[in-house]
């Protein structure tokens, strides 16, 4: 409740410019904290907001990041093909202005929706890409997360020893940096 009403203070101030970066940022803050808190209306429209503010701006990757946000309602409505779309949208975006974290937080996003619709070929697609990128540019936290969704998706398929595997290394990740994997 605190964000929120700090959020809400600030678009107040901001009316004057409803077109900056700042106003943009503040809806996609409002939308991000009410879909934590499964309020996915009120998620929707501010991040709708926000991602005509940036698409007005033309901030390339912040409006990858509204889609990436999108795709998060969508997937939390169970809209798979619409999380789908946006996911794919915010990754094109991420991979063109060549903005790793972005490319790797959409792509294990399409893959554990793939995961959830038991599309284990294109899952394992995403996910095997991201961990790549993830492993190559040493981001662990997320190396540690495509991992267990790996994990998962060996499992989903029977082969048990795999998933065993990747299961290590994400645990073996987390306990080297002193955080859990965060799957997804």
């Amino acid at each position: 409740a605190f964000s929120i009403y700090f959020a809400q203070e600030g678009l107040k101030i901001m009316a004057d410019q409803p077109l900056s970066k700042t106003a943009g940022s503040l809806n996609l803050a409002l939308a991000n904290v009410f879909r934590t808190k499964n309020q996915l209306d009120p998620a929707f429209y501010h991040d709708s907001i926000a991602y005509s503010i940036f698409l007005e701006l033309k901030d390339t990757v912040q409006i990858a990041a509204s889609n990436i946000n999108l795709g998060n309602i969508s997937f939390q409505r169970n809209e798979s093909l619409n999380a789908l779309i946006h996911y794919y949208r915010g990754y094109q975006l991420y991979y063109a202005k060549k903005f790793i974290r972005g490319q790797i937080i959409a792509a294990n996003n399409l893959g554990w929706t793939f995961l959830k619709q038991k599309n284990y070929a294109s899952a394992h697609e995403f996910l095997s890409s991201a961990e790549e990128l993830a492993d190559e540019n040493s981001l662990y936290q997320l190396a540690a997360s495509l991992k267990g969704n790996l994990a998962s998706i060996y499992y989903e398929e029977g082969d048990y020893k795999r998933a065993i595997d990747k299961a290590e290394e994400a645990l073996a990740i987390s306990e080297e940096i002193g955080t859990q994997a965060l799957v997804h």
